[in-house]
């Protein structure tokens, strides 16, 4: 059950097609439920649409479900996550008696690890939820609704999966519960893509400098801060390059802002790039600029490492 996937662009994007893809390497047969975005208003900060038949990996068979109780907001109305919860849950019933699943397993805890909770009880299932992103880092301190609920899959999920020590601190800490809950698993990167440049540990900065942002364009990432700090460096006669690699909602502020700071000949803005395509992108890139300025971490800082 996924919170994101292609064309959306988005770290949980990047993770569930690794995770089918190993999945299906290693003999498993995997059904992917996976919520979309198909208004406006969600289309512009993670791109939206049902999963691509061309991003999907051989052998999985995927259901798209429209998230139209959280797009509810985008017409000035309350969003009504608890109906996205309740169609989630029964599109997986309906599934699991066509064809019996196993195990079930949530990406994001809130609304999909409840929605997955939910099925898993009543279909008597085992269910894992992993914590990633902003179910993580945000969910639960909007109000006390969402907290209440993301606490309840936190403290019930036979199992919870996270990647980092330090991510696993950071939401036992904000919603009070035992970080030896979770069960740390890491290698969300594809090692096997996303490699050094000629075996170099450490690539070597060149003059001018070329930095990378590569992530969501948009300005709760920083990106708009990272504009501004390379105009008072062209100021100090400090010569760098910026590539600035991504879609979001501010992918047209960005485009005029570059204008209006003058620095056209300083940054070059690439567009969307198809993931199996980013670890070429890292590789033009020397320093790593990471789009977590509101956030805390990303996937990107993770694939830039491993790079």
């Amino acid at each position: 059950m996924s919170r994101r996937y292609w064309p959306a662009v988005s770290g949980m994007s990047a993770y569930a097609e690794n995770l089918l893809r190993h999945l299906v390497r290693v003999g498993h047969e995997v059904t992917m439920v996976s919520q979309y975005r198909g208004d406006e208003a969600g289309r512009a900060v993670y791109g939206g649409g049902p999963p691509p038949a061309d991003r999907v990996p051989d052998g999985v068979q995927v259901v798209a479900l429209e998230a139209l109780g959280e797009q509810a907001v985008g017409r000035g109305e309350r969003a009504d996550f608890e109906g996205d919860v309740d169609t989630m849950t029964r599109t997986v019933l309906d599934l699991h008696e066509k064809e019996p699943f196993d195990v079930l397993h949530a990406q994001y805890a809130y609304p999909n690890g409840l929605a997955v909770l939910r099925a898993a009880r009543e279909a008597g299932l085992p269910a894992v939820v992993s914590v990633q992103g902003g179910d993580g880092h945000w969910v639960g301190t909007c109000c006390a609704t969402h907290r209440d609920l993301v606490r309840g899959v936190f403290a019930h999920a036979p199992a919870l999966l996270i990647g980092s020590p330090s991510f696993a601190a950071e939401v036992a800490q904000r919603h009070g519960i035992d970080a030896g809950r979770f069960t740390l698993v890491p290698g969300a990167t594809d090692a096997e893509r996303f490699t050094p440049v000629d075996g170099e540990p450490v690539a070597p900065v060149g003059d001018p400098a070329v930095l990378l942002y590569h992530g969501r364009v948009d300005a709760r990432k920083g990106v708009l801060d990272l504009l501004q700090a390379v105009r008072l460096l062209r100021d100090d006669d400090v010569a760098v390059r910026l590539l600035v690699s991504g879609i979001g909602p501010d992918t047209d502020l960005v485009a005029r802002t570059v204008d209006e700071l003058g620095l056209r000949a300083d940054v070059d803005l690439l567009g969307a790039v198809p993931y199996e395509r980013a670890h070429e992108v890292y590789r033009r890139g020397e320093v790593f600029v990471s789009p977590t300025y509101a956030e805390g971490f990303s996937n990107t800082i993770l694939e830039a490492m491993a790079s």
